[in-house]
């Protein structure tokens, strides 16, 4: 929706509440020269929202200022106006549970006491 002060980049709406969303894109250069670069850009996303009254036009809206790093393509920061931003961590897979088991990590443990009372005999071999 546009307003004289211009317009958010996403308006959401899910559940009954409308999500008014402004983002903002961090370059690694950036990020080279200030670490707090993606922090700082959701900061102003979230006070470009309010100021310029992006959610003016809806009831109780839920305004959100998100930052987009362009090198790890990721939301790598979120803000509330009025609220200090959070940083999101993005955790990288485990590699130890992405390798392939060992054959030691297959091997079936020896049966216990009571459960080789209940194994059946071998059958017999045909010959």
């Amino acid at each position: 929706e546009h307003g004289n002060l211009g317009r958010s980049d996403f308006v959401l709406e899910f559940a009954g509440q409308t999500w008014v969303i402004e983002m903002k894109i961090s370059h690694k250069q950036d990020i080279d020269i200030n670490k707090d670069k993606d922090l700082d850009l959701a900061k102003v996303a979230a006070d470009q929202i309010k100021e310029k009254n992006y959610g003016g036009g809806y009831r109780n809206p839920v305004l959100l200022g998100l930052v987009v790093n362009d090198e790890k393509r990721a939301i790598t920061a979120w803000a509330f106006p009025d609220q200090d931003p959070m940083r999101v961590i993005i955790k990288k897979p485990d590699t130890e549970q992405t390798k392939e088991p060992t054959q030691e990590q297959i091997k079936e443990p020896a049966p216990t006491k009571s459960e080789e009372e209940n194994i059946p005999p071998p059958s017999p071999r045909l010959r």
